[in-house]
């Protein structure tokens, strides 16, 4: 056996050949341990008889060189000779799959393999932590996890999503992320059995090198599939030492991802709305969806029975005023602008017998996130004849919503359909369904509010200087024979009037009912004006009152001739049951009305300064305004003097700033004889109690019309603005 006979080179360490014992009796070991073609060993043992029907075993070790490369081929075959003429070379049984040796004539020699270092496995990571029904999401799978010393020729990616996984998966599609290679992938398993190569060269990495690649997979609707579970999922692969020889092919290490957590949408529906409702008076319901669970819902469905009883509903007109948001989980921060209906979303109101309000949702705008709330407000007005007392439920609840975008044909296939049926509201839990009972309320109130301006003493006030104190009276007196309870009156001081008539932080609250909690905000409302709020009021059985008086200055500026209104409304449950008469208007339910007188400021006084005048000289008057100070400041003042109407022919020169105060500067905007002093960019502003004097130069013209003797004077006068 000549060891280097079929190798290039030595591939056994010269001088390690040993012939193990039990050589037969009588032979001859003439082996040579650096012998051979290549010095790397010869086996030579003669002279040996082999008995008929019998066999002789021969053993020898050797050391395999250092240094050979993975996928080096060790290949060695012996030949039995007689009389020096070869009988047969050795077989290697396993070779070609074989379990015995073949027949004379196709012997096999003994091949052995080098295999370097097994590359460590592959490394799998998700790209996500959750998952809901029908998603779609990738895992990233990098081969070898870390760069191996060799290449890693024909690899191929074996990920079983089915037995590798608790979720039940499906491939979807995959792709190269990086790598040294412009390799094609192709899923040569099935939807569920992956198996990844590329069938025209193969994915060769060479070493030292990585390749990265997505995995894209759909999480199945099925019955596994359910909010919670924990799945991960393993990969493996396979890779040749030797590029294109599938007899090298060995298994690389498996790699298992992170775990990842099925999750699934959950809504809860809240209904609420008013505790009492009057007839001929529309009122607001609220549905409140919340996503309790960890995906989004969309296209969500929401009915709503209205109440259609013997004794009264909401049945007879459909509900109005119908709008709908996304928002935050606070319920005020908005995630959507208000939903556009016959867009976002339809709303459809079946009347009797069913009175049910439908409203399905359509667009990507209405899905509703995790944690987010689709809040949905609409108007509802009791039937005509509904009876006082009687209470009235209505019931809503979310009836179907999916796991994706269905407004997206393309997830139609894969979404799961989230279905619940409305029963009774079962108030009291929070789930997908609610009820709201309100109760037909008819009160008859006499609500009045008189004035009395403590300035003048006029009572009723029907006229005011600004700045003066008015003192309101507010009255309620209950007409009929239904006791209300709880309930608050409420003024915001300003909401009638087109500007600010009242002064900020003036709201004076004199007297309340015992028991009565006083809410009140002198910067309060809209305008920063002032907010009565009383409430804990009681109106217990027929002609019993309650009275209530507070104090407000108005503004120290209002424009003479405003008509300054207030007017209170009584609040029940958060809705207003009524609101307040002048009783010295005529009609129902008239705001309570002030008109304003203001005092005018006295004229502008126009001086000379010389007593005659020559032709052509220029000499100046002096205008002050206003001629006494005004108790309250004038703006944009604008002065105005028409030399045309003098006797004598003026033209304008200049004007002159004279008093110190502010920090206007005045221009003539008008022409040589038609004068209009005014500063354009900042007005000329006049604080209370204060004077502005400017000095006008005029020149005495060279015409017919001026001559010796002629006496003439000049007029002028100013407009203010009082804001």
């Amino acid at each position: 056996d000549d060891l280097g006979a079929y190798n290039g080179s030595a591939r056994v360490v010269p001088g390690s050949l040993t012939i193990l014992p039990g050589v037969p009796a009588g032979a001859v070991n003439s082996s040579d341990p650096n012998g051979g073609t290549n010095g790397d060993g010869l086996i030579d043992v003669s002279n040996i008889d082999i008995p008929e029907s019998s066999e002789i075993t021969i053993q020898y070790d050797v050391e395999l060189a250092g240094g050979l490369v993975d996928g080096t081929i060790v290949t060695n075959q012996a030949g039995l000779y007689a009389a020096g003429v070869k009988l047969v070379d050795s077989d290697d049984p396993f070779v070609n799959g074989q379990s015995s040796p073949d027949v004379m004539g196709d012997e096999d020699p003994t091949i052995v393999l080098i295999e370097a270092e097994q590359p460590v496995g592959l490394l799998k990571a998700t790209t996500q932590a959750t998952a809901t029904i029908g998603e779609e999401f990738s895992y990233e799978i990098t081969i070898p996890a870390a760069p191996h010393t060799a290449p890693l020729y024909d690899v191929r990616i074996l990920d079983n999503l089915d037995t590798d996984s608790a979720a039940d998966l499906e491939f979807v599609s995959a792709s190269v992320l990086s790598g040294p290679g412009g390799w094609t992938l192709t899923n040569t398993g099935d939807a569920t059995n992956v198996i990844l190569e590329d069938l025209a060269g193969g994915i060769d990495i060479p070493a030292g090198e990585q390749a990265t690649f997505e995995i894209t997979v759909r999480l199945q609707d099925t019955a596994t599939n359910v909010a919670g579970l924990d799945f991960t999922n393993t990969a493996s692969y396979t890779y040749n030492i030797i590029d294109g020889t599938p007899a090298t092919e060995r298994p690389g290490i498996p790699g298992t991802s992170g775990t990842m957590t099925v999750v699934e949408p959950e809504l809860t529906l809240e209904k609420t709305g008013p505790l009492q409702m009057r007839v001929g008076t529309p009122a607001t319901f609220t549905l409140n969806v919340h996503n309790a669970g960890d995906s989004p819902a969309w296209n969500v469905t929401i009915g709503d029975l209205l109440a259609n009883e013997i004794d009264g509903g909401t049945c007879d007109a459909a509900p109005q005023n119908i709008t709908a948001q996304v928002f935050e989980s606070d319920g005020t921060t908005p995630v959507s602008g208000v939903l556009v209906q016959g867009t976002d979303y339809t709303a459809t109101f079946d009347g009797a017998p069913n009175c049910t309000l439908t409203l399905n949702f359509l667009t990507t705008a209405s899905g509703v996130g995790v944690d987010q709330r689709l809040i949905v407000n609409y108007d509802a007005t009791l039937d005509a004849g509904s009876q006082e007392n009687a209470a009235l439920t209505n019931i809503a609840g979310a009836t179907e919503w999916f796991g994706l975008d269905v407004s997206d044909a393309g997830n139609v296939p894969y979404a799961r359909t989230y279905t619940e049926v409305i029963t009774d509201g079962t108030v009291g839990t929070l789930d997908h369904e609610d009820a709201h009972t309100t109760e037909v309320f008819t009160p008859v109130l006499n609500f009045t509010k008189t004035a009395i301006n403590t300035n003048t003493g006029e009572n009723p006030a029907t006229v005011a200087s600004p700045g003066d104190t008015i003192r309101y009276t507010l009255q309620i007196e209950n007409a009929g024979d239904t006791n209300i309870a709880n309930f608050s009156l409420v003024d915001e001081l300003d909401s009638l009037n087109a500007l600010p008539y009242f002064q900020p932080g003036t709201l004076n609250v004199i007297s309340i009912p015992a028991g009565a909690s006083d809410n009140s905000n002198a910067g309060g409302g809209a305008a920063g004006t002032g907010l009565l709020d009383i409430g804990g009021l009681n109106l217990n059985g027929l002609g019993t009152t309650v009275t209530i008086e507070f104090e407000v200055q108005l503004a120290p500026v209002i424009a003479d001739g405003t008509i300054v209104l207030n007017q209170s409304q009584a609040m029940y449950s958060g809705f207003p049951i009524a609101v307040s008469d002048d009783p010295a208007i005529a009609g129902d339910e008239d705001p309570t009305a002030i008109l304003i007188e203001t005092a005018q400021p006295v004229g502008l006084g126009k001086a000379e300064t010389q007593a005659t005048a020559t032709i052509g000289e220029t000499f100046s008057y002096e205008i002050t305004v206003p001629s006494v100070p005004h108790t309250a400041p004038l703006y944009d003042v604008r002065i105005f003097d028409d030399l045309a109407l003098s006797a004598a022919d003026l033209e304008f020169v200049s004007v002159t700033k004279v008093s110190p105060g502010g920090t206007w500067t005045p221009q003539n905007t008008g022409d040589a004889t038609n004068l209009v002093i005014e500063d354009p960019v900042d007005g000329i502003d006049i604080p209370a109690g204060e004077q502005a004097v400017v000095e006008i130069t005029v020149r005495l013209l060279d015409t017919a019309t001026n001559v010796a003797g002629l006496t003439f004077t000049n007029t002028a006068y100013y407009t203010y603005n009082l804001i």
